[in-house]
């Protein structure tokens, strides 16, 4: 079974939540339409947060202001830790992430992809999730 992973975003509401709730943006929300179209279900699905590292969508998580490289974020050591406890070391990994993100996961996935990689900014990253999803819907 694949494993999908998405990266947090900025916008958040403003309140404690479960994890694919709490990340409010348009990016955020067109990775998850993305991956759910790839087959995503909220059991094989994380976030991968600037402070909680991978995080399952139904986890509750407070709002807070990290971004991936900054002072205080998760590292390779936190995320890979994760990966081990959450016992998807193994598995093969279809990512969304940004490049910050994919750093991180490069070196802990032996099986990684990357459907964004190589795109420009985020509005051709959206126009391209946008030919992903209808693709995938036919």
């Amino acid at each position: 079974m694949n494993i999908f992973i998405i990266s947090c975003g900025k916008a958040k509401v403003n309140k404690k939540t479960s994890a694919y709730k709490l990340y409010s943006g348009g990016f955020f929300k067109k990775q998850l339409s993305l991956v759910r179209s790839m087959g995503a279900t909220k059991k094989n699905t994380f976030i991968l947060s600037a402070k909680y590292g991978l995080i399952p969508c139904e986890e509750i998580i407070a709002p807070y202001d990290l971004k991936m490289g900054s002072k205080g974020c998760v590292d390779y050591n936190f995320v890979n830790n994760q990966a081990l406890k959450l016992n998807i070391k193994n598995a093969k990994i279809i990512s969304t992430a940004g490049s910050a993100y994919r750093i991180i996961l490069k070196k802990i996935f032996s099986e990684c992809k990357f459907p964004l990689e190589g795109i420009g900014g985020m509005g051709l990253q959206i126009k391209e999730m946008n030919r992903l999803i209808g693709k995938n819907r036919c």
